[in-house]
């Protein structure tokens, strides 16, 4: 398949007569093929012209997690969470691809990251209002780069928390509860994040998979790491 790919496409340019073809770095060889075969069939070789890629949020090929910078992206918040999720290595690129800066202040931050001056904390989140793709909906609308901060940074609750209202009045375990609130996928997973203290009730650390009631869960606040959160009630509350 590696062997025939580039064939097929290079043919593609034959087929078309194309003049010009654009691509990523990583398709170098693959449209180089091309002017190789519109010369064999008597054709002008076309114009091969690349862009960089931008890799991944984990470092990988741009494929796997991916963030999105175009104006279709879903959501400014989701956009905000996941570039400021990207590692200091990587942020002189994105940098460079993502936002409208000149180079001149590419070269000045990037150094400034290099050398301890700014610290990557303060760098992942001075490009959001400035970027000229799917970001820049934060310079219409600054709330999402705000929310951001303060579930992520000031570790606050979310100014808006989904309420969930739990059914009966039995008793049950906290591990349970949390799978009934849809914080959790699974007993399992419930138990692993009560025993890791990633649970907290009203800001609290759960501590222990105790048992707990819907009455007593009553307008207080659930959380399950730092993206789940959950306002139970109950339908037997008082």
């Amino acid at each position: 398949m590696e062997f025939l790919y580039p064939l097929l496409q290079g043919t593609d340019s034959v087929e078309v007569r194309a003049d010009v073809e654009l691509g990523g770095t990583d398709q170098l060889f693959n449209l180089i093929q091309g002017r190789h075969l519109q010369e064999h069939a008597g054709q002008e070789p076309q114009i091969v012209l690349t862009t960089p890629l931008l890799t991944g949020l984990d470092g990988g090929r741009r494929c796997r997690n991916r963030s999105g910078i175009t104006w279709h992206c879903r959501t400014a918040e989701r956009a905000i969470r996941q570039l400021m999720s990207i590692s200091d290595a990587q942020m002189p690129a994105y940098f460079q691809y993502t936002t409208a800066w000149p180079p001149e202040r590419i070269d000045e931050v990037t150094t400034e990251l290099a050398s301890g001056e700014l610290h990557p904390n303060q760098a992942s989140g001075c490009w959001p209002a400035r970027s000229s793709t799917c970001i820049t909906a934060t310079a219409r609308d600054p709330r999402p780069e705000a929310e951001f901060d303060r579930v992520f940074k000031a570790h606050d609750a979310p100014a808006e928390v989904p309420d969930v209202t739990l059914a009966g009045g039995h008793a049950r375990r906290l591990s349970k509860a949390l799978v009934e609130a849809g914080v959790a996928t699974s007993n399992r997973e419930a138990v692993r994040a009560i025993e890791a203290g990633s649970v907290k009730i009203d800001g609290e650390v759960a501590g222990e998979d105790r048992e707990v009631t819907p009455a007593g869960l009553e307008g207080r606040v659930i959380q399950v790491g730092r993206r789940k959160w959950a306002r139970i009630h109950s339908d037997h509350a008082v």
